[in-house]
């Protein structure tokens, strides 16, 4: 007998035992599930598109799954398991696992909805840089870590192959240091033409040696881009320091920035813009107080020695393939790949601003762009990112 029927008359012998009317007893052995089901209907209607995550053995796990990534997306990263991470500028922190996209915010114990920077901790796990502080999270949960204030103490310091360097909010903070356990921020030390820069601009509403990228060469240097003095470099006993205004301010106007420093397989340096690379020596000279970088120019792309060439654009992130091949975030000119002496470009038009390029490990091109979303490169077209894409 099924059980349903068997249930059915289990309540209505039930009824007839009771001193109440079997009439009701039936009644209300229809009305009260309706009214359940009912109520149901009602709540899943009303129910947003974003739902709990749910780890596998059932148990709740932070964050939201959704159908889609913020428009904000700023910056990318996979991580050693294959999963992609996704920075956004106001709605947190994506996780896109296949199919299945995860979104993280302050409610679930991210340390701020600004996401500027992912990378692993070195054990696994995430560190997460916000203009609020840095997040760890280890798959579960997340945790803040605190920094410890070295100032400009540092001479216990060398640098090292275990350190993560960190900006938790480009060109209002100084640089932090991660060094397996404990968050260190440490301040650079005086700017060449701090002051100048200031008597001519009294009222800016940042701080210009405020530190906008972070590069490690291959030598286990440590270099510095700043908002508008320049870059420096630190090989653990002393800092050397760099500055051309091409570099900070763009023929038309306005201040870009020192946003990107990438040394690439040949040991040359690209530094903000495609016109040349530089070639560093070890050695640098005493001038006015400070000591400076001593370098070489070589050209850049080709085609790229006028403000009007064709291949003469500002870049804020460069990525490199194994075999040379150069990647560059040029702004609303899209992105660029740079091979074999060969420029290849790959638009993305509508005034999108290209702000970060990754590569992963199945040498997939991926852009954020800030305000327009997540893109990738299909063939010769960069497409906006959905689920299905991977």
């Amino acid at each position: 007998m099924p059980i349903q029927t068997l249930s059915t008359q289990q309540r209505i012998q039930s009824a007839v035992m009771s001193k109440k009317p079997l009439a009701w007893r039936i009644a209300g052995l229809v009305i009260v599930p309706l009214l359940i089901v009912s109520i149901y209907l009602l709540a899943r209607a009303q129910r947003p598109l974003a739902r709990p995550a749910v780890a596998s053995e059932g148990i709740s796990r932070p964050g939201h799954v959704v159908s889609e990534v913020g428009t904000d997306a700023w910056c990318i990263h996979q991580d050693t398991d294959g999963t992609y991470w996704l920075g956004c500028t106001a709605s947190g922190l994506y996780r896109i696992d296949g199919q299945e996209i995860t979104n993280y915010t302050e409610a679930d114990g991210l340390a701020g909805n600004n996401v500027r920077g992912i990378t692993g901790d070195g054990s696994g796990g995430l560190l997460i840089t916000t203009s609020k502080g840095l997040s760890r999270f280890d798959g579960q949960r997340f945790s803040l870590l605190e920094p410890v204030d070295y100032g400009d103490d540092w001479s216990s310091l060398k640098p090292g192959p275990k350190q993560i360097w960190l900006i938790l909010d480009p060109a209002r903070n100084n640089p932090c240091l991660f060094d397996g356990d404990k968050l260190i921020s440490l301040h650079l030390p005086p700017t060449p033409g701090l002051e100048e820069f200031r008597r001519r601009n009294p009222n800016v509403g940042y701080d210009p040696a405020g530190v906008y990228t972070i590069h490690t060469d291959r030598s286990g240097n440590v270099w510095f881009g700043t908002a508008s003095l320049g870059a420096c470099r630190w090989d653990g006993h002393e800092f050397s320091w760099l500055y051309e205004d091409e570099l900070v301010n763009p023929p038309g106007g306005g201040n870009f920035g020192l946003r990107s420093i990438f040394e690439d397989r040949d040991g040359r340096f690209w530094i903000c813009n495609t016109r040349q690379r530089f070639v560093f020596s070890a050695d640098s000279r005493g001038e006015a107080g400070f000591q400076q970088l001593v370098y070489d120019r070589e050209p850049g792309l080709p085609d790229a020695a006028t403000d009007n060439a064709d291949n003469f654009s500002y870049f804020a992130s460069v990525a490199q393939d194994p075999d040379g091949s150069l990647w560059l975030a040029c702004g609303t000119d899209g992105v660029w790949q740079y091979a074999a002496g060969q420029v290849q470009k790959y638009l993305i038009g509508d005034g999108v601003f290209a702000m970060t390029v990754y590569r992963d490990n199945a040498a997939r091109t991926w852009v954020g762009t800030g305000e327009h979303g997540l893109y990738w490169l299909d063939g010769e077209t960069l497409r906006p990112f959905s689920p299905d894409s991977l």
